[in-house]
């Protein structure tokens, strides 16, 4: 039952994240083409994003580590056998994926923190942003995608 739980989470939770990536990604766009003022909201917007899609990662890995069925059983008795299984996905691509984004979420925003000028800090978190969204978007296991979950609805 708390498997369930944590999954219906995790699996919402994505839509949020999602969003707020887009959001922070459309926000740094247009700063940099507009020179933009880089204030203290939009500052907080791409630190709330960042802590919610950390929050996503969080989840992710406890369900990875200590609640899935699937990997659990692969990651602790059988991971030599998920290579070129559809396991594969969950077990190493997704969870892969999901951490080198996160990390490169952050140290986008570290980096565009040390920026002198604010076009500087939208062409950094731009650049970083766009990564981890190209990451993200390949390695969600979107609804459609034949390995995907199927919505989920309490």
């Amino acid at each position: 039952m708390i498997y369930q739980l944590v999954l219906f989470v995790h699996s919402w939770l994505r839509w949020v994240t999602i969003i707020l990536m887009s959001l922070t990604w459309v926000l740094s766009f247009g700063g940099f083409i507009t020179n933009f003022l880089f204030s203290r909201k939009m500052e907080r917007l791409f630190v709330s994003f960042r802590v919610i899609f950390g929050i996503q990662v969080l989840i992710g890995l406890v369900l990875y580590f200590l609640l899935s069925p699937i990997t659990t059983y692969y990651l602790y008795k059988n991971l030599d056998q998920v290579a070129g299984r559809p396991q594969a996905f969950f077990t190493l691509i997704h969870p892969i994926g999901m951490l080198i984004a996160f990390i490169c979420c952050k140290s986008g925003e570290k980096k565009a923190t040390e920026k002198a000028t604010d076009k500087e800090k939208y062409k950094c978190w731009l650049v970083y942003i766009s990564i981890s969204f190209a990451i993200v978007l390949l390695t969600v296991p979107w609804p459609f995608y034949h390995l995907g979950r199927q919505w989920v609805i309490l």
